[in-house]
């Protein structure tokens, strides 16, 4: 019997998912063109048994801000992480990114923030990447101008020597971009700058290029399970609270020992 119990705290011991608990992870809200200072606001809560303490707040963009009204969690404390976000003026759907940081958990709890804004230019690629070292092929996008709005293109062009550009019109509001690198063995950020008018009003946004080994314009995240830590197995175990068992391993089953001759004799 002994044995099951130590294996159940070995089970125990090695993983534990995260203490902190969201109402939700995402947020959205509608706006007009030009709108800055959008506040998102995400409701957080301590559900362990044990203090817990968040490290840091780090947005996925300058645009963003956030802060939250607590850093250190009693078990059971409820706390909130209020975003500031300034979405560029291009308009159209954005969406960014707040990463809070656990104390004893590797890897960070997503908050997600995304503004929907009227579209005033439509781009099918909103970033390029080429590996490093490879053929300079071109990568070609389309660009649509949005009519309702009344957008006037000014004009397309590369902010770095390495890079030429090609703008190709289809229609009255409708272009094809072609970006071509000249030598992949640099490495260093660039972009294709785009410069138009709406309502009279001069807006610039930028196309980023990058060459590299990775993408760096790829994002996934992983949640993983942590380790218990000495003081949170004693809470479990004072509190008689079941331990958790990890998705992956609940198809496993423990059964106890047997009791010796000499157990039983005990």
């Amino acid at each position: 019997m002994c044995l099951f119990i130590f294996l159940l705290l070995l089970v125990g011991a090695s993983y534990l998912s995260a203490q902190i608990t969201w109402q939700a992870t995402e947020a959205s809200q509608e706006a007009d063109l030009f709108s800055k200072d959008l506040l998102y606001t995400f409701h957080g809560k301590n559900t362990g048994t044990v203090p817990v303490k968040i490290e840091s707040l780090r947005a996925s963009c300058p645009c963003l801000n956030a802060s939250s009204d607590k850093s250190e969690l009693a078990a059971g404390e409820a706390f909130l992480v209020v975003a500031e976000f300034d979405p560029y003026e291009m308009g159209g759907t954005q969406r960014q990114r707040v990463f809070v940081a656990i104390e004893g958990q590797e890897e960070p709890d997503v908050l997600t923030v995304t503004a929907e804004l009227p579209e005033t230019i439509t781009l099918s690629k909103k970033r390029l990447y080429w590996k490093a070292n490879s053929e300079p092929n071109a990568q070609t996008l389309s660009l649509s101008l949005s009519e309702s709005k009344g957008v006037e293109l000014i004009d397309v062009y590369a902010m770095d020597e390495n890079f030429s550009t090609q703008l190709k019109k289809i229609s009255a509001n409708s272009y094809t971009l072609t970006v071509r690198p000249e030598d992949l063995s640099v490495l260093r950020p660039a972009a294709v700058m785009i410069r138009y008018i709406v309502n009279g009003r001069s807006i610039r946004t930028t196309v980023p290029c990058f060459i590299g080994k990775k993408n760096p314009f790829e994002f996934s995240y992983k949640p993983k399970l942590k380790r218990l830590t000495g003081s949170q197995i004693e809470a479990s175990i004072r509190n008689q609270e079941p331990l958790h068992i990890p998705e992956g391993l609940s198809n496993i089953t423990i059964t106890p020992p047997e009791s010796s001759e000499a157990e039983s004799e005990l």
